[in-house]
């Protein structure tokens, strides 16, 4: 795999059927949180958006959705937990800041995320870091997000490998995969432009 060369060179798509699919993968995110009742925890990438033209400026580096001031959002990886989405939500009295020591010792509150990255990746672990391209930007925007908000969360739609799921710990964010998600819209917008004539998607 060339990684310099473009998705259409390598006939992996065009870069307007691409993105449309990963919008839907971030919808699919979206609807998995509105299932289990804390998408009012989150600002949207809209929402971020709407936030900044309220205030002016420039607008930061955002992910697709942000833990709102108040909110403390926790993965829990015991299967035994009673929720089905096997995380909790409490909200706090007071904003919720992230401190430089939180940032700089991310290890202590591992469970604790304070945003979510969705990306819809195949082979994310395939190409080196900083390869010009949006798997190569990876380490560097999860970090950039990191060293803006604290903590947080990555899901892959496909998951990723050991090396790549370590490095992003190493720094603070947690490797997630798109199993227990519904991604039939994905799937279908994905047919009409990487699957075969048995609609077998192809990758």
């Amino acid at each position: 795999l060339q990684p310099r060369l473009s998705m259409p060179q390598l006939k992996l798509g065009s870069e307007t059927d691409i993105r449309h699919s990963a919008a839907l993968f971030e919808q699919v995110v979206q609807n998995y949180l509105k299932r289990y009742n804390v998408l009012q925890c989150f600002w949207t990438e809209e929402d971020q958006r709407r936030e900044n033209r309220r205030k002016g400026g420039r607008m930061p580096p955002s992910p697709d959705f942000r833990v709102r001031d108040g909110y403390y959002v926790q993965l829990d990886f015991d299967h035994h937990h009673p929720h089905p989405h096997g995380g909790g939500v409490k909200k706090n009295n007071t904003k919720s800041k992230t401190t430089n020591n939180q940032r700089e010792n991310t290890a202590s509150a591992r469970t604790t995320i304070n945003w979510i990255e969705a990306k819809m990746f195949y082979g994310a672990s395939t190409i080196p870091s900083n390869t010009p391209n949006a798997v190569g930007a990876i380490l560097p925007k999860m970090n950039e997000y990191v060293s803006l908000y604290g903590a947080g969360a990555i899901v892959f739609m496909y998951g990723c490998g050991d090396v790549l799921a370590r490095q992003l710990f190493e720094i603070g964010v947690i490797a997630l995969d798109g199993r227990g998600l519904d991604v039939a819209i994905v799937e279908e917008s994905q047919r009409g432009w990487c699957a075969d004539p048995r609609g077998t998607i192809l990758f």
